[in-house]
């Protein structure tokens, strides 16, 4: 025997004291709660490591993680391009970060990519390994470094409490997608490098 349907307003208690129980529990339920200092979001991010050094990227720009990518390298592209792959069905620029933050022609047996998404596109990262998925505290970031040989440390968030660079990754492919632009150009069917 199947019981007919009831509509939520038939669960409603018909005692005026219950009524009104539900309807403060309802308000204090609605209310917003301001966060404490200790209760602030965490973000989740992937960790992995290039080189000797540890940089980060919020879960919510990784489309994928590729082992053992196959990676083609068409003729005249800048050095710190690795390659470009199919993602299903879409061809995307990979980038061999670790040459790119240190202005040195790309590595191209790095082991895996980092599949993003951006607003405006998609992106792949060469790296060497994963090592996981963290947490850091936004307040909790200190200054990104800036050293001799780091082109882009205005490309970091900050640095955790694990010393991983949290890299911004919506600035990083905008000025990845200019800086491609100004070393290629493209003419009809093939492109070439400009001096």
């Amino acid at each position: 025997m199947i019981d007919k349907k009831r509509h939520a307003h038939d669960l409603l208690p018909e005692n005026p004291s219950e009524q009104e129980r539900l309807k403060h529990r309802a308000e204090v339920f609605g209310q917003n709660i301001p966060l404490k200092a200790d209760e602030e979001q965490q973000v989740t991010y992937v960790r992995f490591l290039l080189g000797s050094e540890l940089y980060g990227i919020p879960f919510e720009f990784i489309a994928e993680i590729i082992s053992q990518p196959s990676i083609w390298v068409p003729p005249g592209v800048p050095d710190f391009i690795g390659g470009v792959i199919n993602w299903r069905g879409k061809i995307i620029t990979v980038v061999d970060l670790l040459a790119y933050f240190h202005d040195q022609a790309a590595v191209r047996n790095r082991k895996h990519v980092l599949v993003l998404k951006g607003r405006s596109c998609l992106l792949g990262l060469l790296i060497d390994e994963v090592i996981g998925g963290y947490q850091y505290k936004i307040s909790g970031l200190a200054a990104p470094l800036r050293a001799r040989g780091i082109a882009a440390a205005e490309q970091i968030i900050g640095i955790d409490e694990e010393l991983t660079a949290i890299i911004n990754v919506e600035m990083l492919m905008q000025v990845l997608i200019q800086d491609t632009k100004k070393n290629i150009q493209w003419t009809g069917e093939r492109h070439e490098t400009r001096e």
